[in-house]
């Protein structure tokens, strides 16, 4: 999905929502990580909204400098900030 998003070049950013569900996937926090590392053109802010005994993909995630938010005004604000960074 965010291939098909960066290849648009209609989106500049992605905010990816990260649920009670998606926490548990064991290869969830890899693919995001893997993506960033790949050099994608396309930055992600991730809203992390799954229970705190979940977290430890969310430390995957920020550890490899992806940006994680507990709420989505959080999120919304982190996105603006990292948006205006690329703007001249």
């Amino acid at each position: 999905m965010l291939e098909k998003l960066a290849e648009s070049r209609e989106v500049d950013l992605a905010i990816v929502s990260i649920t009670d569900v998606a926490a548990t996937l064991p290869d969830l926090a890899a693919a995001l990580v893997a993506w960033q590392a790949g050099g994608e053109l396309l930055p992600i802010v991730v809203y992390w909204g799954a229970r705190d005994r979940d977290r430890e993909n969310m430390r995957i995630l920020e550890r490899a400098g992806i940006p994680c938010y507990r709420s989505t005004s959080e999120a919304i604000h982190g996105a603006a900030a990292l948006a205006s960074l690329s703007r001249p």
